[in-house]
């Protein structure tokens, strides 16, 4: 069974390599560049998160080490759950892999594993690296017994989470199905529930009371330890429990709004684009998400979570992005057609449609920052400001480079990774080149050249191909 695992483990990655480089990169070796590219800026954000932390001249209390560990736990274990729940509704199954894995004589057990393997790997990563700076905290101004333990049981409990959250999504997902539900209403609705169940097991646990003085000696590291074990065998039980269910039948496109949605979009034609995005799975599931993750991270953040704030930076940055991943690839299959009855150039439906997402995006941003910033930013409002104006063009682009309605399993993932690029490295030169009252006119600079550029993309990608 190992050997056959491995197998298809190797399939997988052999079918997305080659998506991503037919209809991405279109060259082997730019795909593998591509692949290092991820893995240098995951081991180099987890390398500076070290380096930034420092000891003091006073030695930590232990208990206050202690919560250092449980912090970097519970954030790991919660957003490796959340990036389990993202990824199985952003990453699609490849209908090449699935015709060939149905042909294949593979137990239930082995074709389900070796198909959600990648999803494990990129959630059990992402957890501990999104977390880096209290990983970082636990291990650099903690005592020896304690730093290991946080690099020991960080990462299994991130792997548990992703276990869990993926047995759990299969479990609701199977029902939904046999309730009637379509797969991808399903599935949206069941991944929904298991980050409701994630947000609740951790508030849970962080309602319990646990040992942390110095005086009960190794026992307090002893109990987490033995919890997290006892966390990782049970979630490895379920999801292999799991995946003994069949998958559920596929069946047709989502229908909403069919009669009243068309007579709407004959009068107004702003109308057509709110139908497109209530007719698409990815762009609901994507705003469904999003709301889930501030909603709990602001409920977090008022009961006193020191992981909550090392959230709040990514989440205020993230929604614009994901928001404007999606909006995009939402009608990108058919935008083609325009052509036939308008010349390209005297269409100026790539401009509307990048101002749409820019909208959509920002006005996404609007209700999650108030919940997760103070009401007085004071000095740093231009600078927050500016960066969520260069997260929503960021993340409109990349969803144009990369459109989310590609089979490209993990598209939006890869998307995803253009668009922090897009943001990250604006955020790293601009402070090294100009003062404090220039960097948010430079932000804001570098947001409208990036919109600028996307409807010239949009074209571009209509000239290159019929289905563009």
């Amino acid at each position: 069974m190992a050997h056959e695992l491995v197998g298809v483990v190797r399939l997988v990655h052999a079918t997305w390599r080659g998506d991503l480089t037919r209809s991405v990169t279109g060259s082997p070796v730019l795909t593998t560049g591509l692949e290092a590219l991820l893995a240098l800026v995951v081991s180099g954000w987890l390398a500076l998160s070290l380096t930034m932390v420092t000891p003091g001249p006073v030695a930590v209390p232990v208990p206050a080490q202690i919560q250092l560990l449980d912090d970097s736990v519970e954030g790991a274990a919660l957003v490796s759950a959340c990036i389990a729940c993202v990824c199985t509704v952003l990453m699609p199954v490849s209908r090449a892999l699935t015709t060939m894995l149905a042909v294949v004589p593979l137990s239930p057990v082995t074709r389900a594993m070796g198909t959600t393997v990648p999803l494990l790997a990129i959630s059990t990563v992402g957890g501990p690296v999104v977390v880096a700076p209290l990983l970082a905290g636990a291990i650099r101004l903690s005592e020896a017994p304690i730093a290991v333990s946080a690099v020991l049981l960080v990462p299994s409990a991130a792997l548990a989470a992703a276990l869990a959250a993926s047995a759990v999504i299969r479990v609701l997902a199977a029902a939904a199905s046999a309730w009637g539900l379509t797969d991808v209403v399903g599935t949206t609705v069941s991944t929904a529930a298991t980050l409701l169940l994630a947000g609740l097991s951790v508030a849970g646990l962080r309602a319990m009371s646990m040992p942390t003085a110095a005086e009960h000696g190794h026992w307090p590291l002893t109990l987490r330890a033995a919890s997290v074990v006892l966390a990782l065998a049970a979630a490895t039980l379920v999801f292999l429990a799991s995946s003994l269910l069949r998958d559920p039948v596929v069946p047709g496109a989502v229908r909403l709004l069919a009669r009243r949605g068309r007579t709407i979009a004959r009068r107004f034609p702003v109308a057509v684009d709110l139908l497109l995005w209530v007719r698409d799975p990815t762009a609901l599931s994507t705003l469904l998400l999003m709301t889930l993750l501030v909603l709990g991270t602001w409920i977090a953040s008022e009961r006193g979570a020191a992981w909550s704030e090392a959230l709040t930076g990514p989440l205020l940055l993230g929604v614009p992005c994901a928001l404007g991943l999606v909006h995009y690839g939402t009608d990108r299959t058919t935008s083609w057609r325009r052509s036939t009855v308008r010349p390209i150039r005297y269409d100026g439906w790539a401009a509307g449609r990048v101002a749409q997402g820019i909208t959509v995006a920002l006005a996404g941003t609007v209700p999650a920052a108030m919940l997760l910033l103070p009401p007085d930013l004071g000095s740093d409002g231009p600078q927050v400001r500016s960066l969520v104006v260069l997260a929503a063009s960021a993340g409109v682009i990349a969803g144009v480079l990369v459109p989310s309605d590609l089979e490209l399993p993990g598209a939006a993932l890869l998307a995803a990774l253009v668009a922090a690029l897009l943001v990250g490295f604006p955020m790293w030169m601009v402070p090294q080149m100009l003062d404090l009252r220039q960097q948010p006119i430079a932000v804001l600079g570098v947001a409208v050249g990036l919109m600028l550029l996307a409807p010239m993309v949009i074209q571009a990608r209509r000239r290159r191909a019929v289905c563009a």
